[in-house]
């Protein structure tokens, strides 16, 4: 339920009590001149256009406000979704990176082995295998979701070169 400021709530229960004790002020139609029962009418009209325009008013100013907190939401999802396109943006360069990189290797290993060069092919797998469990072994805590969320985070915090640093400690649950 949606809390309003009590300025509102004043001015919404304000206004018809005090026309109902301005109507209840105004003399009998029998003991008046023709004067006063038309400036009485035109008050009367005064104040019920009063009360019209009031209730008009507030409810726009409420309008405006669920607008307002409408907008902070969606600018705050729109923040949300542009980060989360950022992360996803990051890995399909990674895995992009990846293909390019493996495409390399096979072309690598297609060229020794037409060359007969097999030793050339096992030191260079040897190197290869270090150097794949350098850059993806970095973080491994026994949870894959975390090593997959921390990894990806470094991976950017590089990207941008970005400071990093983790001091992660997982306590198993018995």
């Amino acid at each position: 339920k949606k809390h309003y400021p009590a300025s509102y709530t004043f001015l919404i229960l304000t206004t018809p009590i005090v026309t109902l004790i301005l109507l209840m002020t105004i003399p009998g139609i029998n003991n008046i001149t023709h004067t006063q029962a038309v400036v009485s009418m035109v008050g009367m009209a005064g104040i019920l256009a009063a009360n019209i325009a009031n209730y008009f008013l507030l409810n726009n100013i409420i309008k405006v406000n669920d607008l307002t907190l409408a907008t902070t939401q969606l600018s705050t999802q729109l923040e949300y979704q542009a980060g989360k396109y950022q992360q996803i943006s990051a890995a399909y360069r990674n895995s992009r990176s990846l293909i390019h990189d493996m495409k390399k290797h096979y072309f690598f290993i297609q060229d020794c082995i037409k060359h007969e060069k097999y030793d050339a092919i096992l030191a260079y797998l040897e190197q290869s295998i270090h150097s794949i469990e350098d850059s993806y072994n970095r973080v491994n805590t026994g949870n894959l979701v975390i090593d997959a969320f921390v990894s990806n985070h470094l991976s950017l915090a590089e990207q941008e070169n970005i400071s990093f640093a983790t001091d992660i400690r997982l306590v198993k649950e018995k």
